[in-house]
């Protein structure tokens, strides 16, 4: 029963690392825009 439970939130955790990648990126792009 737990490992049912842990399923979503594993996927939640997933989803959030991955938004924070994409903007990590976007940030990370602007900033090199700006220097050249």
């Amino acid at each position: 029963m737990r490992r049912k439970e842990n399923e979503p939130e594993r996927e939640r955790y997933f989803h959030y690392t991955f938004y924070l990648l994409l903007r990590l990126m976007s940030v990370y792009t602007v900033y090199t825009e700006k220097e050249q």
